[in-house]
């Protein structure tokens, strides 16, 4: 019976994403789904906080949020997926360094494709030297994406090496 050991782990249940249509058919709509965005906001920059996370923008908790669609120099954290939120507290456990979330689920920020999207698991970090010392020598595996970007492994994460600014992260 020692050779038929069988572990389960529970799963996290997911928060449902609530993906705006790409774009917004119209302001009004886009506001609806930022709104539902806003009524989450505090909730996860609390917990970003808790475990040490910043957010750009003026603040961990307080910062600059995104009120109206297509306002920009905001960051939006609100309805972040449960694996992106859990992906950051490993990434800050393991790595001992500042993370500052730089993009988040402010979908109207990024571009008509984007998986920057309520419940979706993506998030853009900061470049920094010792995150970016970090992630290039913990890496479990290298690739490309379709533009021929680096794309780092890493604890189940995928970090897109976009530009000088930031990674894009997906867990």
């Amino acid at each position: 019976q020692l050779l038929n050991l069988k572990i389960e782990f529970p799963k996290v249940p997911e928060a449902p994403a609530v993906a705006p249509p790409r774009p917004p058919v119209t302001d009004a709509e886009g506001q609806k789904i930022l709104d539902k965005i806003l009524a989450d906001e505090d909730r996860v920059r609390r917990i970003l906080a808790a475990s040490g996370i910043e957010i750009n923008r003026g603040g961990v908790v307080g910062g600059r949020r995104c009120q109206t669609i297509n306002q920009i120099e905001c960051t939006n954290v609100g309805l972040l997926g449960i694996k992106a939120i859990e992906g950051l507290q490993r990434l800050k456990v393991a790595c001992q360094c500042q993370i500052i979330v730089s993009g988040g689920t402010e979908w109207f920020l990024h571009g008509k494709n984007t998986t920057h999207q309520p419940g979706n698991p993506v998030v853009d970090l900061a470049k920094g030297g010792t995150l970016e010392t970090f992630i290039k020598n913990n890496k479990t595996g290298l690739g490309k994406d379709s533009k021929r970007r680096t794309l780092y492994f890493l604890d189940g994460g995928r970090f897109l090496d976009e530009d000088y600014k930031h990674w894009h992260v997906s867990y």
